[in-house]
């Protein structure tokens, strides 16, 4: 089972400070499930946070690194509905 480099930042956003959780496996591979996305942003976030994946237009892509990013996103700014 891989192990996990997890760095957690607080940025600036439009709807003030949210949390950027980058996950890398710890021997630099791919291959990151979503099961294990879950539990780290739960680890890391708490179970509550809302958080989303971004896949760019195609021009904004960088992919220099096997590293997954979540962003933190207030529920009043993404309201799916899920309670």
């Amino acid at each position: 089972m891989p192990r996990y480099e997890v760095q957690v930042l607080e940025v600036c956003s439009p709807w003030g400070l949210i949390r950027h959780l980058r996950v890398q496996r710890d021997d630099r591979q791919s291959g990151i499930s979503w099961d294990e996305l879950q539990r780290l942003k739960d680890e890391h976030l708490g179970p509550d946070a809302l958080a989303v994946e971004l896949y760019p237009p195609a021009h904004r892509v960088v992919d220099e690194l096997n590293m997954r990013h979540l962003w933190e996103v207030p529920e009043h700014v993404l309201p799916i509905g899920l309670r």
